[in-house]
């Protein structure tokens, strides 16, 4: 399946020319391959007619950036709404996807408009990953927030990279697990810097997300479990009953030897 889903990112909003950022969904109606109905959509993807991964697409500048403080505040409450109401999602992923980070150790560092509006609502209605751009770098945080782990990725280096560590102090150490450097060129705004991408691949039991780089050498694995995990789940009753045979097997040899 070939897929070219897209979110507004701040280069769609643009004060410097008459930008219509309109037009990009009005474009969903004219080509197959572009998905882009609505500034806050879901998106599902399917395994043989069974739902695997149910996503929630965001438009992060209108969270932080555009328009009035009430029209942020509006758009929102109809974010979490939405996190709300797909919470009980019968898929083995719940995604989340915007422009704007989360964390980020990187140039542009940490964005505390959406961890202080929207990193609580994550949690609380167990999303299992948050996948972003922005900052021209490859970074992976794994973040335990009100009883609940979320992977946080960015995956912005396929333009240029700004694969400097700038912002470590900005961030708790404990859940930055990634930070890819080129090593190629220190510099800022790295045209000469291998770029790079995150590939994803999931069954019903986990979701691989793989980061390479152009030349197709891994650079990072990461896994995140599905909140199903059927086959695990199967696997931890025969481990369990395996167990109690085994106790029951000590049990019986001890009575005998006490005899």
């Amino acid at each position: 399946m070939h897929l070219f889903a897209r979110y507004y990112s701040n280069h769609d909003y643009r004060f410097d020319i008459k930008a219509n950022d309109y037009a990009q969904i009005e474009y969903t109606l004219k080509s197959k391959r572009w998905i882009l109905p609505n500034y806050l959509y879901e998106l599902d993807i399917l395994l043989n007619s069974e739902l695997l991964i149910k996503s929630i697409i965001i438009d992060t500048q209108k969270i932080c950036d555009e328009g009035t403080e009430n029209e942020r505040q509006e758009y929102l409450d109809k974010v979490i709404r939405k996190i709300e109401e797909n919470s009980n999602t019968s898929a083995y992923y719940y995604l989340v996807l915007g422009h704007y980070p989360f964390w980020s150790i990187g140039e542009l560092g940490p964005k505390e408009c959406m961890i202080n509006k929207l990193r609580p609502t994550l949690h609380k209605f167990k999303v299992d990953g948050y996948f972003s751009g922005h900052d021209h770098s490859l970074q992976h945080f794994r973040d335990n927030y009100l009883d609940h782990k979320v992977d946080y990725l960015i995956s912005g280096a396929t333009n240029f990279v700004m694969d400097r560590p700038l912002n470590k102090d900005k961030v708790d150490p404990s859940i930055t697990k990634f930070f890819s450097e080129s090593k190629q060129n220190q510099t800022l705004n790295c045209l000469e810097c291998s770029g790079a991408l995150v590939l994803a691949k999931a069954d019903k039991n986990q979701m691989i997300l793989k980061f390479i780089d152009t030349e197709e050498n891994d650079l990072y694995i990461l896994s995140i479990n599905s909140r199903r995990r059927v086959s695990n789940k199967v696997n931890s009753y025969k481990e369990n009953l395996f167990f109690l045979y085994l106790v029951n097997c000590l049990l019986i040899i001890m009575l005998l030897f006490a005899y």
